[in-house]
């Protein structure tokens, strides 16, 4: 994987308004996605984009509530 051959999983699109994987994945509602990249020790999943989205506000603005319950699962998230 991309992962393995050294791809940063926290690398931010300038030309997408600073969007990363995650907060794409979070945006369209892809489940299998955010699950994979919720296991990868690295991600920091507090990113925020050009508008000061993160992956949890993007969840929430788009009312997926998997997505949404799998991040507030995950003690990484800042829900504040």
């Amino acid at each position: 994987s991309l992962l393995e051959k050294g791809a940063d999983i926290n690398w931010q699109n300038e030309r997408y308004s600073n969007m990363n994987s995650f907060m794409l994945a979070s945006m369209k509602n892809n489940t299998n996605t955010v699950k994979h990249l919720l296991s990868v020790e690295n991600i920091n999943v507090n990113l925020v984009n050009k508008y000061a989205q993160s992956s949890f506000y993007l969840g929430c603005y788009q009312g997926y509530n998997s997505i949404v319950e799998m991040l507030t699962e995950d003690a990484r998230t800042d829900l504040t």
